[in-house]
């Protein structure tokens, strides 16, 4: 019998504490699974039948953001840090390329943009009148890395990376399916110091963490 009682104790001290810490979440905070494809147009290829081939990528990752309300509180600027890795499709060489990237980005929201909210009703508001969806535009700064393998040496297969800063503009459209929800489609263009640029297409679904 005490074991019940222990265990009951237990849960409600792990419960307890789920609740601190769930509180010193910050409102806004949310995370975005990604998946994108990637079209290199900088270099090409041969393929066996003469035609010309170039690098795409199709990979994923994951974004972790803060949204903030600005003056007009319906049109949130937003704080994000992605990953997103690439693997080369259509090729046997083993080609893989990482991006770490800090955006910015500026939600429109046409649905409620011309009401003025004050601080006691826009939340209410956002999840009475939530848009449809709502249009984004973004900047990208961060880290691009390329790696690969070289010819076979002595039967041993060697690696090479190339890194380089990269510098992304975006925009697209966020489908707000639910009040903690939203589907994600945008496209976006990267650029490195190499001046090779990549054209990509995102796709995400984005939750609100809960604050508790």
């Amino acid at each position: 019998m005490k074991r019940y009682y222990l265990a009951v104790f237990m849960f409600m001290l792990i419960f307890s504490n789920c609740q601190k810490l769930f509180s010193f979440i910050p409102e806004g905070l949310y995370v975005t699974p990604k998946f994108i494809f990637s079209h290199d147009g900088n270099y090409a290829y041969t393929k066996d039948d003469g035609k010309l081939g170039y690098f795409n990528y199709l990979g994923g990752g994951f974004s972790i953001g803060y949204s903030i309300p600005t003056i007009n509180k319906s049109s949130p600027v937003r704080f994000e840090f992605e990953y997103m890795g690439r693997n080369i499709v259509g090729m046997t060489n083993d080609l893989k390329m990482h991006t770490f990237l800090g955006s910015v980005y500026f939600d429109i929201n046409f649905f409620v943009i011309d009401e003025v909210l004050t601080d006691e009703t826009y939340r209410q508001t956002l999840l009475t009148k939530y848009p449809p969806f709502t249009i984004y535009l973004g900047i990208s700064m961060g880290a691009k890395l390329k790696d690969s393998f070289l010819t076979e040496y002595n039967e041993i297969e060697y690696r090479t990376s190339v890194s380089t800063l990269v510098f992304g503009f975006s925009g697209g459209m966020a489908f707000n399916v639910l009040p903690y929800m939203s589907i994600d489609l945008g496209y976006r263009y990267l650029i490195d110091t190499k001046a090779d640029g990549y054209h990509e297409v995102l796709l995400g679904v984005r939750f609100k963490v809960p604050k508790l």
